[in-house]
């Protein structure tokens, strides 16, 4: 069963002259959705002149047309129906140009499954913003979506991660190498029965030991993520998993 589906944009061209546009939320349920979608909007696409509306649910942009587009795409994604069916991928593809913002610039968008808590979907989101320095990283919660914008490792990386943390049953530790020397992504699991202060304690015995800065946990899953050398990952799987 697929855990969910992805919306990917691939960003690149020249900005032009400003623009013009506005986008009505049909399937926001109040003015905070609204705000939570407009404010989402604002940090993907970097629009500075973006207003909300909420007694039309409409969000409002002035700015270039490469971010006008971005942001008609991420509007789209994040006015789907709660009960939209999202087996499939979604995906969208605009022309690749020289842009300012660089060639290497992704947006990806992971919608969850409605069963997952919201406490579960932050820490997710907080686990992967810090493993992969993803500076551009948003939930909005009324889809339990997960919006990230970088580099197509810093993507990969998170779609790499949202599959550890959400695999059932299946609790093999994992890592990923990154383009860098000696830097790798190792996902271990540790045993079920511990307790949430139980694994922070273990996390914090590991980030001793080895050193590395990049240790995180995710409760639910009873999962201890780390980022560092090989060495230092090998030797955090062997403490969690002794």
């Amino acid at each position: 069963m697929r855990l969910f589906a992805i919306g990917l944009l691939t960003l690149a061209g020249t900005a032009l002259a400003q623009q013009q546009q506005s986008y009505t939320f049909t399937n926001t349920s109040n003015e905070r959705e609204l705000m939570e979608a407009a404010t989402l909007a604002r940090a993907i696409t970097e629009i500075r002149e973006l207003k909300a509306d909420a007694s039309t649910k409409s969000v409002s942009v002035n700015a270039a047309e490469e971010q006008v587009r971005l942001f008609l795409w991420l509007a789209r994604e994040l006015n789907q129906p709660p009960n939209a069916d999202r087996n499939g991928p979604m995906q969208a593809v605009l022309d690749k140009r020289e842009i300012s913002m660089g060639d290497n610039d992704l947006v990806r968008v992971f919608y969850f499954p409605a069963g997952i808590s919201q406490t579960d979907l932050q820490e997710q989101a907080t686990l992967i913003r810090a493993m992969g320095e993803m500076r551009r990283l948003f939930i909005y919660h009324p889809l339990r979506l997960i919006a990230v914008r970088g580099t197509p490792e810093q993507i990969t990386l998170a779609e790499w991660l949202i599959a550890r943390l959400n695999s059932g049953d299946k609790r093999e530790s994992a890592e990923m190498r990154l383009a860098a020397p000696d830097d790798v992504v190792r996902v271990v699991y540790a045993k079920p029965s511990l307790t949430p202060a139980a694994l922070q304690t273990l996390a914090t015995h590991a980030r001793g030991e080895t050193r590395i800065r990049r240790i995180f946990t995710f409760n639910a899953g009873r999962v201890i993520a780390a980022r560092g050398t090989p060495e230092q990952v090998m030797r955090v799987g062997q403490i969690v998993e002794q």
